[in-house]
């Protein structure tokens, strides 16, 4: 898995089944770790809708299957995993560690929690940040804007964390109500999400990397992406140079940019 941090481009350790974030002290990660089998089980039973291939032809979304979860636990494992992408969300919720609990618990009113199943081969893991395209060409029915404060498109499964006043992602299953039940209950999930929409990043589509800007302050929140998870794909060069063309653009030149293409800095 090639990684992009800041300006350099590295390659991580290869290790299959995923990717585990520990945002918390030494105490809460470990602790967080009971309900990361949930959210296992969560991913083999959507791993047999994945749509590996980008190409495919196949409807945008698709029914769930009738089989138990538990979406407490859930829930748990990915928000306490969100942790570790930004600071921002424990800043804003300082009481996240309540997750930890078996307590009911609800998420903050600014949040929404959303989920969807990732397609395509390639992973792509972020704390806040905001993107959009470069023109009005946009792909696969992709949203012009993506706004969110953590995002995890990780095969089968793909989660935003967004702020409620912000851009919702279109068609996306809100599962902020996931966080109240407790984490060993089971429900249906059929009965909890009847339809799941298959998705990718904006930057992992067709064209992704030459009309997708993200804006990211890179001292606050990291990327880490994969463009094929499966480790069946030869072009690992490919992919190092796919990074490698990528360019951190301070915030000054963007704006001297504006300016000399006659923009008013007062409506940016």
């Amino acid at each position: 898995m090639w990684m992009a941090h800041n300006s350099r481009v590295e390659l991580g350790r290869p290790d299959q089944g995923g990717v585990w974030f520990r945002g918390l002290c030494r105490k809460c990660n470990t602790a967080a770790g009971q309900f990361d089998t949930a959210y296992a089980h969560l991913a083999d039973i959507l791993r047999p809708l994945w749509l590996a291939s980008l190409n495919q032809s196949s409807p945008q979304d698709q029914a769930t299957p009738h089989d138990p979860i538990r979406p407490g636990a859930v829930a748990r494992s990915i928000m306490l995993g969100m942790c570790a992408t930004t600071p921002i969300i424990r800043f804003n919720w300082p009481q996240v560690r309540q997750l930890l609990s078996s307590k009911r618990v609800q998420l903050p009113d600014q949040y929404r929690l959303y989920l969807a199943a990732a397609q395509g081969r390639s992973a792509w893991v972020s704390g806040t940040i905001a993107g959009h395209y470069s023109n009005a060409n946009t792909t696969m029915n992709s949203p012009a804007v993506m706004m969110s404060m953590s995002a995890v498109f990780f095969p089968p499964l793909a989660w935003q964390l967004v702020a409620t006043d912000g851009c919702q992602p279109e068609r996306w299953a809100d599962v902020s109500s996931w966080c109240e039940y407790p984490p060993d209950r089971e429900i249906d999930l059929h009965e909890l999400v009847d339809r799941v929409r298959f998705d990718c990043h904006p930057r992992h589509k067709p064209n992704g990397d030459t009309n997708w800007i993200d804006h990211i302050q890179s001292d606050v929140s990291s990327i880490i992406e994969s463009f094929d998870i499966t480790g069946s794909d030869p072009y690992i060069t490919e992919a190092r140079r796919r990074l490698m063309q990528r360019r951190l653009v301070p915030t000054d030149e963007v704006f001297e940019a504006l300016r000399r293409n006659g923009y008013d800095l007062e409506d940016v």
